[in-house]
């Protein structure tokens, strides 16, 4: 009796087992399906030569297992460029958003109406004394043409500047990483205007290409005092992205 179960047993498992047609006609479905699938999408075409690999290995078949083997080895070193390259492009998206010190902002007149638009930065800093100062630079219409600052002395708080005034013109003296060459400010309204003329247009050329080359510009400057000077430090970098982001959104 044992013995007519055991072989009734082995008959029905036979018949239930795929037969090779069955096997065959699967593995062209399935082959094919990641067969058709475009090149221009490497990690897809990967994925489905992988589910046809693990298909051929628990059936214990292998119909495509070389090509596929093959395919695989191609679409593994594809893919892992189009992800590098995916990776790149979501690296250079955010660094075109980077501002670095530079803020936007606008002008306006004692109506509070927009006249103009304006990127800049600032960075603290001290006199010879230890007095705090705050140094503001401003590029009005984010035009290269004639660089403003401000000099701010807080003599209470971070709320409570002074602005510095300089009746008689500024001098500074700008340091890049080759050379140093000397910058006027005079006094306007508002703002300290760098000088531009026949004879100071040449250095003052040179901080535009300095700011235009997103550099780092050493300052050393007039403080309220003649022998009293600011040192500081302002880095240009991201220039093109505030410039950029100042006409698209203002």
């Amino acid at each position: 009796m044992i013995k007519k179960y055991v072989i009734f047993s082995l008959i029905a498992l036979v018949s239930c087992s795929p037969s090779e047609e069955k096997l065959k006609i699967k593995s062209d479905e399935i082959y094919n399906r990641a067969k058709d699938i475009s090149s221009s999408e490497p990690c897809i075409k990967l994925t489905s030569y992988k589910i046809y690999q693990n298909w051929e290995s628990s059936t214990q078949t292998s119909f495509y297992s070389e090509i596929v083997s093959q395919e695989i080895k191609l679409y593994e070193e594809l893919c892992s460029k189009k992800n590098i390259a995916i990776q790149d492009e979501i690296n250079r998206k955010a660094e075109l958003r980077k501002l670095g010190s530079w803020k936007i902002g606008n002008y306006f007149n004692e109506f509070g109406d927009k006249t103009g638009k304006k990127i800049y930065l600032f960075t603290k800093t001290k006199d010879a004394y230890g007095n705090d100062y705050m140094v503001y630079m401003y590029l009005s219409n984010g035009s290269l043409e004639q660089p403003r600052f401000n000099f701010y002395e807080y003599l209470i708080s971070d709320y409570d500047p002074n602005p510095v005034t300089y009746y008689s013109g500024n001098n500074c003296l700008v340091k890049d990483n080759s050379d140093i060459f000397p910058i006027k400010l005079y006094q306007g309204k508002n703002y300290l205007f760098t000088t531009v003329n026949d004879k100071t247009d040449k250095d003052v050329q040179k901080l535009r290409i300095l700011i235009k080359e997103e550099g780092i510009a050493k300052f050393s400057c007039d403080g309220k005092f003649s022998n009293n000077k600011l040192r500081f430090d302002i880095n240009f970098k991201y220039y093109s992205n505030a410039l950029r982001k100042m006409n698209q959104d203002y």
